[in-house]
């Protein structure tokens, strides 16, 4: 959208034609013709001024309207000093109301009802033809941009509680919400227009709010309702204004949808409290009669009080329980149930699929899926016991006091996913109960994928002297999973793992005796083994778990032949120092020694890590004179990384066959300070060598830089 400009021509191409009466056209030999270009003028310069304005009005009636309006337009020629004109006038409009309606009522009225009204529009009426310098005012028809929306919200809430009702528990915690937007975009080759509008009914009761409820009533009770219509229409064209030959291609969609939702959570006494969640979605749109989909989604729909509610589309629930008894101080049991389930049918499929009835009905496809989860743990507070039966005086009183709590968890859950499933699930499905054989097949149709995971772990920390403790853990998990074949069987996959040891010694301590020599002192000591065991069953086996009910079935022995196991064992250790003194010097040493076995079909190999890390750090007084803002902060350290991959190799002497050996050695200092409360500067010279003994390459890099950091604030913008 860029006029006509002397300074955009590249090339320039001048020829003559010269005829003649009673002559040929053609020069004779020995003519000569001369042409002079002096200059070229750009007649008809635009001098034209450019002029740009904005109105504000804003009206506050008292607390009952509060009205705000905004107008603005900038021509095509308006623009900064040292700026081109863009050449686009624009128009903008926007409109912001809120009212409160219930100061038109009586004071007895009792209610809340907000509304609020806004617009806002925006258009650009080019000067030019986008990409030429056809002015735009010239073609009948041109679109121009232009984009509009309008939204209108209220609200009714009941302002004050009613006291002397029956109805008081309803009214008072009942609330209707309405939304109604709109809104149009055009631009050069499309235009749409879309419209939308919910209202929805919102009801919410906790116990919070009215105490007086009884303890088996629900703690809290939240119900919402709400509809929901919209458009979008959309046409797109070829060419940027109208013309007949340009036919619009025509795209429009719709929604209408009717949303409930529930929360309910019941709390009857402390130690015992349960949840649920459900929410569900209904297409309330009419697919006709004419189609294949209409008639389909047509015997799914359903009636409620003789009206058309339409087909459920989406389906949530959550569900859950949690208990903790009160045994005793020094005993903590818990137990917590969970479940968890969502269905998704598209209207807008492609594919049907054939109840197996005696109709053969035909239906939509499912998507649905359940998890279930449950757990159960302990906690041993024996300190606590020991002070509480035990003399403080015994040796065992002092014992159990080293002892920390003991925590034992165990965790169970079992999760599946059925895909293009013409059956609806049954209750025990959605809500997650039963077994494994429950999760895996619903109506004789297998599940997509379906697992089952346990876990039981247990940890302990001692506390020993000199400040100095011992933490170890133990952890177990088994999993199974299923996956349907293309014979409607099913894959069944195992694995565990084992994390024993997990011995971690930490220790930290300030020592009195060397206090004006040493600060603190501390270190830390890991030892820890994972195991992970996978297989798979082949194909010829057949699950041994499908036609039995217990869970303990499913994990019946079966022979494998595909098998993978892995070793991985790490020993990481750390110890600080920090002096004592205002600029204390500090030092770090790390060590970590990894290493890991792997076997599987066709490959077994092992691969070892080392790292080793030094760090010193120290801040050093500066000189008066220097008026630097902070010390001097210093820091050497350096870092050496080796690691190996080995493989089984039987046609070599050592059985084994080397893949990697690398590493790397860095070492660097590095020196900062601030100069000025807003310039720091900082020095760093660093030495990194990586070598590859495998393929014996070595690479040596030297850094040196030098950095000032200079940051400016010019205020807050406003």
């Amino acid at each position: 959208m860029t006029p006509p400009n002397l300074a955009g021509v590249q090339e320039l191409a001048v020829g003559i034609l010269r005829t003649a009466i009673g002559s040929p056209s053609s020069a004779a030999p020995g003519d000569t013709v001369e042409l002079w270009v002096d200059d070229i003028r750009l007649a008809g310069v635009v001098d034209a001024a450019g002029f740009a304005g904005q109105m504000s009005l804003s009206v506050l009636a008292s607390d009952f309207a509060d009205v705000r309006v905004n107008v603005s337009r900038r021509d095509p020629n308006f623009r900064q000093l040292a700026e081109q004109p863009t050449f686009l006038t624009d128009n903008s409009v926007s409109v912001s109301s809120a009212f409160h309606l219930e100061k038109l009522l009586p004071r007895g009225f009792g209610w809340s009802i907000p509304v609020s009204v806004n617009y806002a529009s925006a258009s650009s009426d080019p000067l030019f033809v986008s990409r030429s310098d056809i002015e735009g005012e010239t073609i009948d028809g041109l679109r121009t941009p232009k984009s509009a929306a309008t939204s209108v919200t209220f609200a009714v809430t009941r302002a004050t509680p009613l006291a002397d009702s029956r109805l008081a528990p309803i009214l008072n915690n009942l609330s209707l919400q309405g939304t109604y937007t709109s809104g149009m975009a055009r631009s050069e080759y499309e235009h749409g227009r879309a419209t939308n509008f919910t209202v929805g009914v919102d009801y919410n009761l906790s116990r919070a709010i009215m105490p007086e409820l009884s303890k088996w009533a629900p703690a809290e009770l939240h119900l919402t309702s709400v509809f929901t219509r919209g458009s979008d229409h959309r046409f797109t064209y070829l060419k940027p204004a109208s013309a007949v030959d340009d036919i619009p291609r025509r795209i429009g969609g719709e929604t209408s949808t009717w949303r409930n939702g529930t929360s309910l959570q019941l709390r009857p006494t402390k130690a015992l409290s349960g949840r649920l969640d459900f929410n569900s979605i209904r297409d309330l749109r009419s697919y006709g009669d004419d189609t294949p989909l209409g008639v389909i989604t047509g015997g799914d729909r359903v009636r409620i009080l003789g009206a058309d509610a339409g087909l459920e589309r989406e389906r949530e629930m959550q569900a859950g329980l949690n208990y903790t008894p009160s045994t005793t101080s020094w005993i903590r049991p818990r137990l917590d149930f969970g479940s968890s389930y969502n269905m998704l049918r598209d209207p807008n499929t492609l594919s049907f699929l054939r109840i197996e009835d005696s109709a053969g009905t035909v239906t939509l496809p499912r998507r649905m899926g359940s998890s279930q989860t449950a757990s159960a743990g302990v906690t041993l507070d024996l300190p606590r016991a020991a002070a509480l039966y035990l003399d403080s005086a015994s040796l065992l009183h002092r014992l159990f006091r080293a002892l920390q709590p003991v925590d034992v968890n165990f965790n169970r859950s079992i999760i599946s996913v059925f895909d293009q499933t013409p059956s609806a699930a049954p209750l025990a499905y959605q809500l997650a109960f039963g077994g494994v054989g429950r999760f895996r097949e619903i109506d004789g149709t297998p599940a997509t994928s379906a697992g089952l995971i346990n876990q039981l772990s247990a940890n302990h920390t001692i506390v020993l002297p000199f400040g100095a403790s011992l933490a170890n853990r133990y952890q177990i998990i088994s999993a199974r999973n299923w996956t349907r074949r293309l014979d409607d069987s099913h894959a069944i996959t195992d694995g565990t793992q084992v994390v024993f040891p997990d011995v971690a010694l930490r220790w930290s301590m300030k020592p009195d005796r060397l206090r004006r020599l040493i600060a603190s002192i501390g270190g830390t000591a890991r030892a820890v083994q994972t195991r992970q065991m996978n297989a798979r069953q082949p194909d010829r086996i057949r699950d041994l778990a499908s036609g039995l009910e217990s869970d303990e079935a499913a994990f019946e022995p079966a022979f494998t032949v595909d098998r993978a196991e892995t070793l991985l064992r790490s020993f990481p250790a750390n110890f600080s120092i920090v002096f004592a003194g205002a600029r204390a010097l500090s030092a770090n040493v790390g060590y970590t020694y990894s290493q890991r076995k792997e076997t599987r079909p066709g490959l077994s190999g092992k691969n070892h890590n080392a790292d080793v890390s030094f760090e010193i750090a120290k801040p050093w007084a500066t000189p008066p004179s220097w008026k630097l803002r902070s010390d001097v902060r210093t820091r050497l350290s350096y870092q050496d990384t080796h690691g190996n991959n080995f493989v089984l190799n039987p046609l070599t002497s050592s059985r084994e066959s080397r893949l990697t050996d690398n590493g790397r050695r860095a070492f660097s200092f590095s020196a900062d300070t601030d100069v000025a409360e807003n310039l720091s500067s900082s020095f760093v010279f660093s030495r990194v060598e990586s070598f590859d003994k495998n393929l014996n390459r070595r690479f040596t890099q030297t850094v040196l830089s030098a950095v000032l950091h200079l940051q400016f604030f010019a205020g807050d913008l406003k």
